[in-house]
């Protein structure tokens, strides 16, 4: 069977009850995983349960054929001979590779268990037997035990026309278009200022890219990804949970297996058609941690994910891919008229059926049903990444609005910009018109944050060229 458990409904709790009893009949018990990184914290989670183990991965230290408990890389199972067992635990179930489907079959009258949150993928049903629910997303956040979160679709990239490999889009157009978006750090200030972040990247450039745009910013922020060496990885995270690294940007490998609840914010630069991903990723910001005060979890959904894909606590069905009843086709395709939709004064995302914004009490308009055709939510909020924002005014004081203004007419006073860009350009982030009174600051250097928000406009202007 595949037991589908969300982020927070103790997984690895689970599978080292099950691997205890195995061990008082006498089983032994292979425990799979799917990525290298996962190995030693498979590891970590055993030690800390007191189970002595060994582990099959390459020429690892803790190699040792006689343990009764083994932890196994998937990938080197591939090319070795087969380590009998009694009972297998396989991590991450809905990554189907070969090896597993080799190991199934010749071993079919042994018991397999899976272990997912998002047991989605395509033909997992001709492999597995059952699925099991034990808890929902959003009744483990109703509980406490996961945390909710509050969805910002702020500017996004068009993914109209972006070609699709293997049913998610093509990395390099998906990363040009996403590069096209220059204001994310302008919309992280405003929203989630000094929040502990990540970011989820299209590629490795484009994740350097993002850091280089935070730390322009003076955010401190590091980028990490399949290559960074082990040690330095393991510092970089750790400067993370401590606050001295506020924006942890990555391509793939903060997706799963990846535990820091101080993570408050999340910035999804990485567009998707795979609920699978969509879902992982918003599951990394959402355990509680209470050392920290944290409530609520912040998205900034560059992307367009949730417009595409809907909300991560949306029910879904309690039966796996059999490659005909086109499961993992409608995960991945959700009804039009279920999908949440953006407030078009602040951006906030709201579930279906409501109509005025909790954030910011705007009006969030009801759509035709007769006209809803997918992408139209794309174009309902398409502003060019600048909103005129409600929760700007809400957010800032009359004096951080004048820090502002000031710095916009430093700006075109040194670039020689005519007297009315600098109202504009107020307007644009704020909504209104600069008070009168704003003018009465003198002019000075713009902040970091002011600068971003020009960049923003500069990048925005060449965008709708662009397009």
């Amino acid at each position: 069977p595949v037991l589908r458990m969300p982020t927070g409904a103790g997984k690895t709790r689970l599978a080292v009850e099950i691997i205890r009893s195995a061990l008082r009949k006498d089983k032994k018990i292979a425990f799979i995983v799917d990525r290298l990184q996962l190995v030693q914290q498979s590891c970590d989670a055993l030690d800390e349960a007191g189970l002595d183990h060994g582990v099959i991965q390459g020429n690892h230290e803790r190699r040792n054929h006689s343990k009764p408990v083994q932890v196994v890389s998937a990938q080197t199972l591939a090319k070795r001979q087969w380590w009998e067992f009694n009972l297998a635990i396989v991590d991450e179930c809905h990554v189907t590779r070969q090896i597993h489907k080799d190991i199934m079959t010749a071993w079919n009258a042994l018991p397999f268990v899976g272990l997912t949150a998002t047991p989605w993928a395509r033909g997992m049903g001709n492999l597995w037997d059952d699925l099991i629910v034990p808890v929902e997303m959003g009744e483990l956040i109703e509980q406490g035990f996961l945390v909710d979160a509050d969805v910002f679709s702020p500017s996004k990239a068009n993914m109209k026309g972006v070609k699709l490999i293997g049913g998610d889009y093509h990395q390099a157009e998906a990363e040009q278009r996403m590069r096209l978006v220059g204001d994310i750090p302008h919309h992280w200030y405003r929203l989630a200022r000094g929040k502990r972040t990540l970011l989820m990247a299209m590629s490795v450039d484009h994740s350097k890219a993002m850091v280089e745009q935070f730390a322009a910013a003076g955010v401190p922020a590091r980028h990490i990804d399949a290559y960074t060496p082990s040690e330095q990885r393991q510092r970089d995270i750790a400067a993370f949970r401590s606050g001295e690294v506020l924006v942890l940007s990555s391509v793939g490998v903060l997706t799963t297996g990846f535990d820091a609840p101080e993570a408050e914010c999340l910035i999804l630069a990485r567009p998707t058609k795979s609920r699978i991903l969509h879902v992982q990723m918003v599951g990394r910001v959402l355990r509680p941690a209470a050392h920290i005060e944290k409530q609520r979890a912040v998205v900034l959904d560059h992307a367009g994910n949730f417009e595409r894909l809907g909300w991560h606590t949306d029910p879904m069905p309690d039966e796996l891919d059999d490659g005909v009843n086109e499961l993992a086709k409608r995960v991945n395709e959700p009804a039009v008229e279920k999908l949440p939709r953006a407030c078009n004064a602040c951006g906030t995302l709201v579930m279906p059926g409501v109509y005025e914004c909790p954030m910011c009490g705007g009006t969030v308009k009801r759509k035709p049903i007769v006209k809803v055709v997918r992408g139209e939510l794309e174009k309902m909020a398409k502003r060019h990444g600048l909103p005129a924002s409600a929760i700007h005014n809400k957010l800032d004081s009359h004096a951080q609005k004048m820090a502002f203004f000031a710095g916009l007419r430093y700006h075109a006073h040194m670039k020689g910009y005519k007297e009315g860009w600098a109202a504009h350009a107020y307007k644009k982030h704020y909504g209104d018109w600069p008070h009168s009174s704003l003018y009465a600051a003198p002019k000075e250097k713009p902040q970091p944050h002011v600068l971003s928000f020009i960049r923003s406009l500069q990048i925005a202007r060449a965008h709708s060229h662009y397009r």
